[in-house]
This record gives structure tokens, sequence and C-alpha cells, in this order.
């Protein structure tokens, strides 16, 4: 017994998984489906119908929008998750060899370009979290759980 649900189990699963349908890569074979999707909605009952309209589903499938290419179907179906490389922008990142003398001189520069770049509220608003933090000593508290963070050493209050 138990093997014969195993069997109808495996086969159920086996037919879900070659049931399982593609997505339209064209212009064509989106239209296709909202054709079968439009036959689809058009045998339902009229009970039905109603019932779908009541919860706020539409019995139309709607049209798409003109001027959709091949290329534009096929890149938002299943496009390119990763862009191509780029050697040109890869080439421009500077190279930047840090060494423990370096650092410092750099997270200098680095928090300048930043403080340029923030807004000036944001940059008041920083400084205000950055003074209450002093002022409740948040970063020796901080030390204790992250010292390699915080670059504190872990103390024991």
């Amino acid at each position: 017994m138990k093997k014969f649900v195993a069997i109808i189990i495996a086969f159920t699963i086996a037919c879900n998984i070659f049931a399982q349908q593609k997505n339209p890569t064209s212009v064509k074979e989106i239209q296709q489906k909202q054709k079968e999707a439009q036959a689809a909605l058009d045998k339902l009952a009229p009970e039905q119908k109603k019932m779908m309209e009541q919860m706020g589903f539409s019995t139309k499938v709607p049209a798409m929008p003109a001027g959709i290419t091949d290329a534009q179907v096929a890149m938002a179906v299943g496009g390119d998750a990763v862009p191509k490389r780029n050697g040109a922008m890869i080439d421009a990142i500077p190279k930047i060899t840090l060494s423990p003398a370096t650092v410092p001189a750099y997270i200098k520069t680095l928090g300048d370009y930043i403080e340029k770049s923030l807004a000036n509220d944001a940059r008041i608003f920083a400084g205000q979290v950055y003074t209450a933090f002093k002022k409740t000593n948040t970063m020796q508290r901080l030390s204790v759980m992250l010292p390699s963070v915080t670059g504190l050493p872990a103390s024991r209050k």
C-alpha cells in the first residue's frame, strides 16, 4: 500500500513538472496566451463572472500596448540578469593599493568626498546622531558587541 501511494505521489509530481509552461518570448506568443486566457474567461458561467467582478477582477484580458518588440518581450521575460562586461567602465575604476599606513588618509579623503555629496539637512542630522553617540558612550557599548567594526578594544563593563 505504501508503495502504491508513493508511486501515485511521484507520478503526480512528475506530471506537474512536465505541465509547467515556459514564459512567452515573443509578441506572437503573448497574443496567443491572451487569446487562450480570454477563451477561458468566456467559458465561465455568468454567476462566476459576476463573482469575479464583485471581487475586483476583470473578465476582459488587457490588450498588449502597441509598439512592443520581440526583443523587449524576451528581455522582460528572461532577459539578462547580469549585464555584459564593460571593460571601459572597469578600467575607469582607480587602482588603489591600501596599506596600513595609507588607510587613515584614504578614509579621511573618502569621508570628505561623501560629506560634500550629502544634502545639508542630512549632514546636520548625521552630526546630531554622532554627538548623541558620543554623549551616551554608545561606541564603547558597541565595542563589546562588535569590536572589529568599531575599532575599539573590547571591554567588559
